[in-house]
């Protein structure tokens, strides 16, 4: 007979998912779930959530929240399109502006001493083709891997003849278009084997070859061409299909001599707009060119159009947007207008203002886009805009190319869902120097590959520093609590020129005096915000006597969100070199979008100037740029920190933070990180160390930084402190009590304050599979949730050193506010925050348990097991399931439900312990302990598996806590019995 013996287990080894189930050390629990420790042995329920309401303060559903931040004890919550602020007084959203999660990343091409323009790109299964014109002569081409940026062909020779060149593809193979004179030839490159151009093929050969304008545009395998024909003068739209055979032409008694482009409609309708010297036309063509559905009908009549495009904005609606030249590249702008099937046109509107188009119009998620261009001498910029107006994306700042010529608008290409492929110039600098206005005496272009990806893996991040919060982006936004805008200036006034000298009207004498502008505005905060500074402006006075005027034209910031910007003017005394401001706040010069300058005329004698402010710049403090856009953001030492650039290895901070100022950047405080493990992928701040992440490196960084002049730098080389983990997961960064937790491709990882690294995640490895998407410090609990994109939450209690899951509760982001813990919920756009109770918004939480196998007579040994028995503590009445399964088989074969009523007097004298809990103090009859006794049905076995899982019907209260599970069981040397199949004997 066996000897009974009592063998209890506690949980104060926590759970471990790592080890094999069949051997986890007695103790050890598998998982414990909506389980929190109040004491190392001691099990409880997690608290449950309240949803907030999701309805804006015009009774609208906030759809699409992505992610939360709290900003001055303000809850934040950023959705695809808008930020948003919840007023727990009114318990609404309220809308503050626009904004929009893009990631934006640039890869050079091709950097030479050559110049690359009119160029057009495509994409087919991760490869990408470009095409360009080139300084040497003809067109020229090169095929590169996107993923690997491995090229295939590089700088290769198309046609030394060659003008115009476009890209198309159609069934997995590049068509490289290129006109030679009069004549249309492509040759073809198959991705599959991208190492071989095919021969030419002549398409046709009546362009007009004084006004040679055509497009392209791959439409259900078949490619569209419209041209300009010498043919009658007149347009002519024909297909190519996938045997490469053309269809018939179809001819339109029009001439498109200045620009053409083609494209198609939702029910696949051919429209081609155009313009041809005095108006831009539409014109829309069946599928099969057979019959037009809409004959040539003006959009607006307005002269040097260079480009236009056209895409659809409602049934049976098109929307143009076209640009029209100046004298000078800066102000080009751009006009928009509608046009319906039946022939009526809109409202022609300038869209923007100092840009113009760069792209054709392509749609993301119903809304419609466009890149542009602003081209000057020191500002050649990108931007992305939506037809709304709103600045979108700014890259290649001072790097960007020239305004296009005539219909080389080149169409973006999908390489995935939400991200696209755009080939831009950039400037490749031969021999740089200055002259007085601060020009660049000589460069060339050559080609960027940009990728716009609207679904970035990582959410919205988000920094405070002072009275501003901080939002990653296409853009850098800076929200003030009243309205979200772009950070600092996209421009900075750029170009001044004197006006007329006149000899009365003021009180300015003969004399050398310079200017300079700057842009400036007051945000909700009263903090104002200043642009970089203009290049000054040198003016000789010589109308004589002492009461003469000066104009100065100064350029308007014409891209903008901001309402009320200001244009400060400065002027120094005669032959002095200390700017003074000229303008007074209570008197400022507001900026105005709708046009190209405004003219301040100054009269001030020198001796009125001494008192004023002083440029800001003065003593060589360095000017204020616009951020760059970036992915990933932290605040470190009184200065916002920036990763996840256009360019990803490298780092930008901004200017030590000054209390009543906003945070301020500029453009020489970057810092490169080596190109060892690839992109930075986050950042986390660590005591006075900024620590920088690979996915597989974590480089150390410190020093206090150089001053506000960029001088006395101490930063020293960023260095590696481990190749053993990165991080994965961007979002998984957090600061906790013991250090830095993030996670890599292996796990969850503790980088402690003496910076090593521990494999801290071991216990909840099973859910390694499952990204994570928020990390947070709940220092009122004393633990680190990690949000997954599944339906699990990760938690590490800190004090206890223990892990447990939640379970139905994967989220977006959480945050703490007001010291409740809010976050996001997958999939049903609601933000729960927690509360005193023990449901999810009304659904009921269950605590579970559940043990890995026991073997208390050694793997495969032979035991019996009598009893278990539970001990725990008692808060209100609920039922327990639990569930036994033996011999390594997965199949739970007993199960018991019993009712806490049935084994428990919860009756009880006397009120609540405490206000507002559901614990009982007090004497009963004696069965008020929480004790319970399961018999084992199945006493025999090698081993056995226990899950209790708790459960409520009515009344949601806390349930029960659990402090021990205790075994009765009898042990016998020797192995256990396996079936008979089950063994086998030697040959």
């Amino acid at each position: 007979m066996l000897q009974k013996q009592s063998l209890p287990i506690n949980f104060e080894s926590g759970m471990d998912t790592k080890t094999d189930t069949k051997q986890l050390d007695l103790g050890k629990m598998y998982q414990i779930i909506n389980g929190t420790y109040s004491s190392p042995r001691k099990i409880t329920k997690r608290n449950g959530y309240n949803a907030l309401e999701k309805y804006n303060t015009s009774g609208d559903e906030v759809e699409s929240l992505q992610s939360l931040a709290v900003f001055n004890n303000e809850l934040v919550g950023f959705s695809d399109t808008t930020l948003y602020s919840y007023s727990e007084n009114i318990e609404k959203w309220v809308d503050r502006g626009d904004i929009s999660n893009l990631n934006v990343t640039s890869v050079p091409v091709m950097r030479n001493a050559y110049n690359a323009t009119k160029i057009h790109s495509s994409c087919v299964n991760n490869i990408a083709a470009f095409v360009w014109k080139d300084s040497r002569g003809g067109c020229r081409f090169s095929i590169v891997d996107t993923t690997s940026n491995t090229f295939f062909q590089s700088d290769i020779e198309l046609s030394a003849s060659a003008e115009d060149p476009q890209v198309v593809v159609n069934q997995s193979q590049f068509y490289l278009f290129y006109r030679e004179t009069g004549v249309l030839k492509y040759k073809k490159v198959n991705s599959a084997n991208p190492t071989v151009l095919g021969s030419a093929v002549t398409v046709k050969s009546d362009l007009d070859s004084t006004n040679p304008r055509y497009d392209t545009k791959n439409i259900n395998d078949r490619i569209y061409v419209a041209y300009n024909s010498t043919a009658g003068n007149e347009l002519q739209v024909f297909y190519i299909n996938s045997s490469d055979a053309l269809s018939s032409a179809t001819g339109v008694n029009v001439q498109p001599t200045e620009c053409i482009t083609i494209t198609n409609d939702s029910q696949d309708r051919i429209w081609i707009a155009y313009h041809n010297a005095t108006s831009v036309f539409a014109i829309c063509l069946s599928y099969t060119l057979s019959a037009t559905l809409l004959s040539a009908t003006v959009i607006e009549t307005i002269a040097n159009v260079v480009n236009v495009s056209l895409i659809e904005t409602a049934t049976t609606t098109m929307t143009a947007v076209y640009t029209i030249s100046d004298s000078t590249a800066s102000e080009y702008l751009t006009r928009k207008n509608t046009i319906t099937l039946a022939g009526t046109a809109g409202t022609a509107a300038v869209f923007l203002r100092s840009v113009s188009q760069a792209s054709k119009l392509f749609e993301y998620n119903d809304i419609q886009y466009t890149l542009l261009v602003h081209d000057s001498t020191l500002q050649q910029t990108y931007f992305l805009a939506d037809l709304a107006g709103i600045i979108q994306a700014r890259f290649s700042p001072g790097i960007g190319g020239n305004v296009l010529g005539k219909s080389q608008l080149m169409e973006p290409c999908v390489l995935s869902t939400g991200e696209f492929l755009f080939s831009t110039q950039i400037k490749s600098i031969i021999f740089q120097s200055e002259d007085s206005s601060g020009s660049i005496a000589s460069s060339t272009f050559g080609i960027s590959r940009n990728t716009i990806n609207f679904e970035p893996t990582l959410n919205y991040q988000d920094s405070g520093l002072g009275q501003n919060l901080y939002i990653t982006g296409g853009v850098l936004k800076n929200y003030d609590g009243s309205t979200v805008t772009e950070d600092n200036f996209f421009l900075f006034p750029e170009g001044l020129t004197a006006g007329t000298n006149s000899a009365s009207g003021g009180s300015m004498s003969d004399g050398v005096y310079q200017y300079v502008a700057v842009y400036s505005w007051f945000d909700n905060r009263g903090q104002l915000h200043r642009s970089a500074t203009s290049i000054p402006l040198s003016v000789t006075t010589s109308a004589g006597g002492s009461s003469q005027t000066q104009q100065v034209i100064i350029p308007t910031l014409r891209l903008t969100q901001k309402s009320n910007v200001m244009i400060e003017l400065y002027r120094t005394e005669n032959a002095g070199t200390t700017f003074y401001l000229l303008q007074s706040y209570s008197s400022p010069t507001f900026n105005d979008k709708t046009v190209d300058t405004v003219t301040y005329t100054d009269g001030a004698t020198d001796a009125s100037l001494l008192d004023n402010p002083t440029l800001y710049t003065t003593g060589g403090v360095l000017d204020n740029d616009p951020a760059p856009n970036a992915s990933i953001i932290v605040n470190w030492k009184n200065r916002l920190v920036l990763a996840g650039l256009e360019d990803q290895e490298q780092i930008a901070y901004s200017k030590i933070y000054s209390p009543g100022t906003p945070a301020q950047f500029s453009d020489f405080l970057r810092v490169n990180i080596s190109n060892q493990g690839g992109p930075v992928t986050a950042l986390g701040v660590l005591d006075d160390k900024l620590i920088i992440f690979k996915k597989s490196l974590i480089f150390l960084f410190t020093g206090n930084g150089p001053n506000n002049t960029g001088e006395q730098s101490d930063f020293g080389e960023p260095e590696i402190i481990s190749s053993d983990a990165g991080c994965e997961d961007p979002a998984s960064v957090v600061i906790t009590p013991v250090g830095i937790m993030f996670k890599s491709s292996k796990g969850i990882y503790l980088l402690n304050r003496g910076l090593n690294v521990q494999y801290i995640g071991a216990p909840v490895e099973a859910y390694n599979q499952y990204q994570i998407t928020a990390a947070t410090n709940v220092p009122d609990n004393n633990q680190v949730r990690f949000l997954t994109d599944d339906s699990y939450c990760l938690v590490y209690d800190t004090f206890f050193e223990k892990w447990s899951i939640f379970d139905n509760h994967g989220g977006k982001d959480g945050e703490i506010l007001n010291s409740s813990y809010v976050y996001l919920r997958n999939n049903e756009n609601l933000v729960y925050k927690q509360d005193s109770s023990f449901l999810d918004n009304g659904e009921p939480i269950s605590l579970q348990i559940d043990t890995g196998w026991l073997s208390f007579a050694g793997v495969q040994g032979f035991q019996r097991v009598y009893k278990l028995l539970g001990l725990g503590e008692f808060f209100s009445s609920h039922n327990l399931t639990i569930k036994t399964a033996f011999n390594y088989q997965n199949l739970f074969t007993e199960s018991k439900t019993i009712a806490s009523d049935d084994f428990i007097n919860s009756s009880t004298y006397g009120d609540s312990a405490t206000y507002g809990s559901d614990e009982y103090y007090g004497g009963d009859s004696g069965l008020n302990a929480y004790q319970f006794r399961l018999d084992i049905k199945s006493q025999k076995s090698q081993s056995i598996r226990i899950t209790i899982k708790e459960s409520q019907n009515d009344t949601y209260g806390r349930g029960l806590s659990l402090s021990n599970l205790n075994f009765e069981i009898g042990l016998k040397s020797g192995t256990g019995k396996i079936n008979q199949s089950q063994g086998f004997g030697t040959n």
